[in-house]
């Protein structure tokens, strides 16, 4: 949550809004997209960096708040397939990077200690601004094991680190491996249906799917996690 300083609105007979927050003080029309310095009634565009060190901070991303945009008309089906949480762990932070660690909760959203661990490369930091990957998480969709491959992940934190948002996430499945979770149906087909197309895996194969999701929003979490679980 962004803070500001005093707010004062008027509203005159000429329908202009007068807007006073912390000393920035001016007249706009009616808009919902008055700019502040803080961010404030609805331009985020500018965010307060945190002072928080988010070295050891845990964050949960629940399937709820993964919106796919592309291909569009299968966000339905990715939120059938998907029910894991996904966590995100900061395991250092200096001025220009953080190392993060992600990998999937358990049912009662827990770290699943059967999960691996994998570490993104180092992400870019420009507080509060991260940009992380390309890397691979190993997930389950319907049951059936697949790969997230070539994974990015974007999200600016809150001044209190408590959350971050307005994040991306990218990233590339293979049609092969969701053929058994999608009873037989071929991925590729579903996605020409909605006027999308496959494109080439690593190996070459017209099988992959390039999956992007928007306004992704991560809180934290006080579960405990550690980067070498052991799966009993």
């Amino acid at each position: 949550m962004l803070y500001a300083g005093r707010s004062e609105v008027g509203v005159r007979s000429s329908l202009l809004l007068v807007v006073s927050l912390g000393g920035l003080s001016g007249c706009f029309g009616l808009q919902n997209n008055i700019s502040t310095d803080t961010g404030l009634l609805g331009d985020t565009s500018v965010a307060v960096p945190t002072s928080v060190d988010l070295t050891g901070k845990l964050y949960v991303i629940a399937p709820a708040d993964l919106h796919l945009t592309q291909p569009a008309g299968l966000d339905t089906l990715f939120h059938d397939a998907l029910k894991q949480n996904v966590l995100f762990y900061v395991g250092d932070e200096s001025d220009e990077t953080l190392g993060l660690q992600i990998t999937l909760a358990a049912a009662d959203g827990s770290q699943d200690p059967c999960q691996t661990v994998r570490t993104l490369p180092d992400a870019d930091w420009n507080n509060p601004t991260f940009s992380a990957g390309p890397g691979e998480l190993a997930v389950s969709f319907g049951g059936q094991a697949a790969s997230l491959r070539h994974l990015t992940v974007t999200g600016t934190f809150d001044e209190f680190a408590s959350t971050w948002r307005d994040g991306t996430l990218s990233t590339q499945v293979d049609a092969r491996e969701l053929a058994a979770a999608l009873g037989g149906v071929d991925a590729c087909e579903l996605v020409a249906n909605v006027g999308g197309a496959c494109e080439a895996c690593d190996d070459g194969a017209m099988q992959c799917i390039t999956l992007e999701f928007s306004d992704v929003s991560a809180a934290q979490t006080n579960a405990n996690f550690t980067p070498t679980p052991t799966c009993r």
